[in-house]
């Protein structure tokens, strides 16, 4: 072997550059093929072709010089292959050419023309196979192979000059060097072969010390180098973009949320003075119709404003997942129960079926904005009459939920274009607004998918699915896990000496009343009604510290529940919420006239639920810690007239009476014409105390006023006077109540200095 290498040096160095030239197609050809799987750029995997191709083609061709007869056994099996080779890897090197350059975005012409003698060579190659096949005729091929490939090379050299023309980036650069190696070298290498007598094999090299493949090897290789050049300048080009266009969307965004909120502001401005302008009695009819008019207009723009807003947050990534555990099935009712007000305007019914759902993990924001775009979607262009068909279910750890209706017309020839923000497809046709969109990019968010299908006689469905196992999504995505429970009986309740504060929740959807307690069973007592009627017996009876109310409930509503409660002297001070799917400032206004203490929409959020009543609560707590510290009764800080008459009668009462050592607790609740268990839970829930409590407590300040006012009695005439039947009782209640005896009580008030 040393002896052979000492005597052949020309040709183990021409066996090396083969093998070198070699491997490097095959690696870069697999690079290629690589990129092309991540990044999906057809140049990459043409390319990565490409190179494959003529790495297959050199095989055959260094098998021919070493003679090694592994591939073909002589110099007509080897034509065999690389004649039509030859053709297809030039119609894909041309494919290649038309792409990478982007010929299509500066001439339509030329690249059709490229792209047409791409498909030549195609042709040719499949011709070429197929003659070689069925007739066996070497020799017609090989005189007829190099003036083909002359006019092919010619032709190559005048799409090179004319791209090079046309091109109007630096791609053209890298085109125009890529072909000159190519062609030159190729044409060399291919004249030289053609030279050279199939049985010179392994000694053959005659090319510059090298085998004449060499040639075509190095000019592929050199053509390699600038192309791998060219990708990675053109990468990085669409990298510069990219972010170039990121950034112009990001200032978009900036620009498009700033507008947003200029535009609210006028709006919230003009909707105000309407509201005014309506509400004033005597309005004539016509008038009255143009400013509802404008009214409707108004909010159906802060809409929009708001959806505006909305999708820009999602598209800048600011708006994150925020997945919780819960009951999707009581979302969608509620939601389904909000617009079917809206649709009895117009005859439409909403036909729901949720099943499961119950206990998964979802983003609530998400399902909400989801639901109520589909559903208004669905309600604003359905035909008057018909039905729109809500289904939801649980399938493969998925929720899928879909909408149909029947549409007035069919608003786009394309469905898909419904997600496109105010697609228009003509200048007579309705735009789409941005609702849609905004659904799309949530159900993104979300990892979901959403999908139009037009069903028939304009029958319309939306169907999104959503995954709602805890694994479909990351550990910073979920926040918390929300708690299930049942109600306490009201048996329960009275038979519990502890009493918590509690709450009582009447709703006639089985779902929603008991999605609706099991917010609250981990702080308060929870009490549950099916309609106005039992809630009202279950308040008087237990006298709850809150009531959260459904408006429609059949039997009694939610108005009259809440009427009968403020005017009802015993449930007056009850705090009540009004839970219900009516949206509108006409029913806000009707549940405020009625006396309910605060208004929520569904579908509501959970955690504003718990604040309202928690703030609720706090203003009931302010009361009795005002109580607590003056003891004082005071009709002005009642929020009802039946709560202002109750204070203004016990302040009568104790003004005619608290001085009678008689006054027991059945004595004043007989005065109050109410039962000694009545008067205990009504002064408890307004006060804090019990009846016995509150009449010391009134007896108290009555001694007080007098020992302030300068009275010559006794203590002890004034511990008489007020009630008390012991003096010492009387001091012992004084100095718990004011924190000093009566005696320090005096001397702190003659201390003080006298006003001029």
């Amino acid at each position: 072997m040393d002896q052979f290498i000492q005597d052949h040096p020309s040709v183990i160095t021409a066996i090396l550059t083969t093998f070198i030239f070699q491997g490097t197609y095959l690696a870069m050809g697999v690079y290629m093929l690589l990129v092309y799987v991540q990044a999906k750029k057809k140049d990459y995997l043409l390319y990565g072709i490409y190179l494959m191709l003529f790495a297959g083609y050199f095989v055959v061709r260094i098998d021919q010089v070493f003679e090694t007869g592994w591939v073909v056994d002589d110099e007509d099996g080897a034509f065999y292959f690389t004649a039509p080779l030859l053709f297809f890897i030039t119609g894909i090197y041309i494919d290649f050419i038309n792409t990478f350059a982007e010929i299509n975005k500066y001439s339509k012409q030329f690249s059709r023309e490229v792209s047409l003698f791409s498909k030549t060579m195609y042709v040719i190659t499949a011709l070429v196979a197929g003659y070689l096949l069925i007739s066996g005729d070497v020799e017609t091929i090989r005189v007829y192979l190099r003036p083909v490939f002359t006019v092919v090379h010619l032709y190559a050299v005048y799409s090179v000059i004319r791209a090079f023309l046309v091109i109007k980036s630096a791609l053209r650069y890298y085109v125009l060097a890529s072909n000159l190696f190519l062609i030159s070298f190729t044409a060399v290498g291919l004249n030289a072969s053609a030279a050279v007598e199939f049985h010179e094999g392994i000694y053959s090299n005659t090319l510059w010390g090298f085998y004449p493949v060499n040639a075509s090897q190095l000019g592929i290789f050199l053509e390699m180098i600038c192309f791998s050049l060219g990708l990675g300048y053109k990468f990085n080009q669409i990298e510069l973009e990219k972010e170039k266009i990121q950034k112009l969307d990001a200032l978009k965004t900036h620009l498009y949320t700033n507008i947003s909120h200029e535009i609210r502001t006028p709006l919230t401005l003009i909707s105000g003075p309407i509201d005014n302008q309506l509400a004033k009695p005597g309005l004539a009819k016509e008038d009255q119709r143009e400013l509802l008019l404008v009214k409707t207009n108004t909010d159906r723009l802060l809409e929009l404003v708001n959806q505006m807003l909305d999708l820009s947050v999602v598209e800048s990534g600011q708006r994150m997942l925020q997945v919780s555990r819960g009951n999707m099935a009581v979302i969608w009712k509620q939601l389904v129960g909000a617009f079917q007000y809206q649709a009895n305007t117009r005859d439409i019914r909403i036909d729901a079926t949720i099943s499961g759902l119950d206990d998964v993990w979802f983003d609530p924001d998400v399902l909400e904005k989801v639901g109520a775009n589909l559903l208004s979607n669905a309600t604003k262009y359905a035909v008057g009459g018909s039905t729109i068909v809500v289904e939801a279910l649980e399938e493969g750890g998925y929720a899928k939920l879909s909408v149909t209706n029947v549409a007035k017309q069919q608003l786009v020839t394309d469905l898909n274009q419904l997600f496109t923000r105010f697609y228009q497809e003509n200048e007579a046709a309705a735009g789409v607004g941005v609702g849609l969109a905004l659904v799309k990019e949530l159900v993104d968010l979300a990892k979901g998918n959403v999908n139009v299908q037009q069903l028939g006689g304009h029958r319309i469905r939306f169907t999104v699915a959503l995954p709602v196992e805890q694994e479909a999504f990351k550990t910073d995505e979920c926040v918390y896990i929300d708690p299930k429970t049942d109600a306490v009986t009201v048996g329960e309740y009275l038979n519990n000496a502890a009493n918590r504060v509690t709450v009582l929740i009447v709703e006639d959807d089985d779902d929603i009343r008991l999605f609706t307690a099991s917010l609250f069973h981990q702080q308060y007592e929870v009490l549950t009604a099916c309609n106005g009627k039992e809630g009202l017996e279950i308040a008087l009876q237990t006298l709850p510290d809150v009531v959260i109310t459904d408006i429609l409930m059949p039997i009694m509503d939610g108005i009259e529940l809440c009427r009968l409660l403020k005017t009802n002297v015993m449930t007056s001070h009850i705090p009540v919420l009004m839970l219900t799917a009516r949206v509108g400032e006409s029913f806000v206004l009707e549940g405020y006239e009625t006396g309910a203490d605060t208004y929520l929409t569904k579908p509501f959020k959970p955690g504003v639920l718990r604040l309202k009543i928690r703030n609720l609560l706090n203003d009931r707590e302010r009361f009795k810690q005002y109580y607590s510290e003056s003891f004082s009764i005071n009709p002005s800080l009642a929020v009802t007239p039946a709560e202002h008459h109750f204070l203004e009668q016990l302040k009568a009462v104790c003004d005619d009476h608290i001085a009678d050592p008689e006054l027991t607790a059945e004595r004043l609740a007989a005065h109050m014409n109410m039962s000694r268990t009545q008067l205990h839970r009504k002064l408890h829930a307004v006060f804090g105390t019990s009846t016995t409590a509150f009449i010391r407590a009134q007896r108290i300040n009555l001694a007080s006023e007098m020992l302030a006012g300068g009275h010559k009695n006794t203590v002890a005439e004034i511990a008489y006077h007020v009630g008390f039947s012991t003096v010492s009782y009387f001091n012992k209640c004084f100095k718990e109540q004011k924190g000093c005896t009566p005696h320090e009580y005096l001397q702190k008030k003659a201390n003080m200095p006298k006003e001029v």
